[in-house]
């Protein structure tokens, strides 16, 4: 596919930066509404690196737009990541524990609601001491990743309304 687009179908860096943010844009709304992803966290991880790495490498039509790519996309792998690490804990915690608040830690998660997210977190905290050691680790854990993605979710510049693109 790269070299077919590289040499019979050549496309702009413009182009290649929107290909870009809005295949991470789809990625990270079906990772929000409850969608696994296609690889192992790890390996999502190191795609996302290659795709800034690969944006880093496109030549910007001004220097403001090659850093608003670059933030938007940092911004995106990083709730991505965030929203995986809390789908992993949750589904240890359920492993562990089951309730209805894991089912709210879910639910919280799809809404980007990060009001909820931090009162499902407190509540998985005050809920902790009534289970066994690694119950606790698995609740404080749920707990931390959940307030992180909540503050996430709070500082995104972008907002996360997946059609939000910059001026090409």
């Amino acid at each position: 596919m790269f070299v077919l687009l590289r040499t019979v179908l050549p496309t702009s860096d413009a182009l290649q930066r929107r290909w870009c943010l809005t295949s991470a844009r789809a990625e990270r709304r079906d990772l929000l509404a409850g969608g696994r992803s296609r690889c192992l966290d790890e390996e999502a991880l190191f795609r996302d690196a290659d795709r800034i790495g690969q944006l880093a490498a496109l030549q910007p039509a001004g220097d403001d737009e090659r850093r608003d790519d670059l933030r938007q996309a940092l911004d995106i792998f990083r709730l991505a990541a965030a929203v995986r690490r809390v789908r992993t804990t949750l589904t240890e915690l359920s492993a562990r524990t089951g309730g209805p608040l894991v089912g709210d830690g879910f639910s919280a998660l799809v809404t980007c609601n990060p009001v909820s997210l931090r009162r499902v977190a407190a509540e998985l905290a005050t809920g902790a001491p009534e289970l066994d050691n690694n119950g606790r680790a698995a609740a404080r854990a749920a707990s931390l990743d959940l307030i992180w993605a909540s503050f996430l979710i709070d500082v995104s510049p972008f907002g996360l309304d997946p059609y939000w693109s910059i001026a090409s």
